[in-house]
């Protein structure tokens, strides 16, 4: 309809040809591990769907995907693969290279609840002196400042990246 009104249509790319411009975008908005962690589901990824047009990718499609991946790996990691995908999608969807992300009618997977696990206090003074140890080393590779930082995870519950 467009190219009625006198307006060129886009070329839709290839799953292939469009991960070159969103792992560009994606560098510009995520964190580097993030980032990495999308350059090695973009492999995956282009294996299954690297040939097909993003107009080409549909809900059959990335179903059968899911149902094949969840051979090889847990449902958590699929859903992982259709979140990239799904993201992906929308980035093309804003680009206006397609008019909907199929992904969005894919049912995600049921991920099991997993398990907190909490030292125990004998487990804490074990690592701590092993940090203590550690941070007296030294030798190449060690960390003068390893016991504050682990001492200040158990106070705060802080994750890595954070402290």
């Amino acid at each position: 309809m467009a190219a009625l009104e006198g307006q060129q249509t886009k070329e839709v790319p290839t799953l292939a040809e469009f991960a070159q411009t969103y792992l560009e975008y994606s560098k510009r908005q995520h964190r580097s591990s993030t980032h990495e962690d999308y350059v090695r589901k973009m492999r995956k990824l282009n294996e299954r769907f690297g040939s097909l047009r993003l107009d080409q990718i549909d809900k059959p499609k990335i179903s059968a995907y899911s149902r094949t991946r969840l051979k090889e790996v847990n449902p958590k990691t699929v859903n992982r693969d259709l979140s990239m995908l799904s993201s992906i999608m929308e980035y093309a969807l804003e680009l206006d290279y397609i008019q909907e992300n199929p992904v969005r009618k894919v049912k995600k997977l049921r991920e099991s609840p997993g398990r907190d696990r909490y030292l125990e206090p004998g487990e804490i003074i074990q690592l701590l002196d092993a940090c203590k140890v550690l941070s007296e080393r030294k030798d190449a590779g060690h960390n003068p400042i390893l016991y504050e930082i682990v001492l200040t995870a158990i106070l705060t519950g802080l994750r890595k990246g954070n402290l």
